[in-house]
């Protein structure tokens, strides 16, 4: 890990700082000791750490899925962030919806400038191709998640 990285832990964000030091007014750290924080002391401490710019910086929207067959909750996706889930999961960036409906069918994830798509279990496909592993996303790449095909769209940066 480097300073500022993220760790999505099911509902969790983990935000990793390098030689952290507290402010008289905040939470004095013991990195041998367990910490447990409220709800609020939790928010105020995630607000020192990182503006709601540097995050936007970190992951810009420089990339989209557009539902070319079959329905989820939106039309297209601007992606944004280090790790997109598709599912019907309460957590899912993209719902899937219906009774057979996977809760975790793949995950899209973001780092160093590329996209890359894994199956979580459901059967997914890459421009035809079953995925077998990690497979980099390239513009204009179509795929298949539960009977919902994508197209995916990616952008130079501005």
């Amino acid at each position: 890990f480097k300073h500022g990285d993220t760790t999505v832990i099911g509902k969790y964000v983990l935000l990793f700082q390098e030689n952290a030091m507290p402010d008289s007014g905040h939470l004095a750290l013991d990195p041998e000791k367990t910490m447990i924080l409220d709800a609020k002391k939790q928010r105020d401490l995630f607000k020192t750490m990182q503006t709601p710019e540097e995050s936007a910086d970190r992951y810009p929207k420089l990339a989209s899925l557009m539902i070319v067959r079959g329905k989820t909750d939106r039309k297209v996706y601007e992606l944004s962030g280090p790790r997109i889930l598709i599912g019907s999961h309460r957590t899912a960036t993209i719902k899937l919806s219906g009774w057979f409906a996977p809760r975790h069918a793949a995950v899209i994830t973001h780092d160093a400038g590329m996209y890359v798509i894994k199956s979580e279990g459901s059967k997914v496909t890459l421009n035809g191709l079953p995925v077998a592993g990690r497979k980099e996303l390239q513009n204009g790449d179509w795929f298949s998640v539960a009977g919902v095909v994508f197209e995916f769209s990616l952008r130079n940066k501005a």
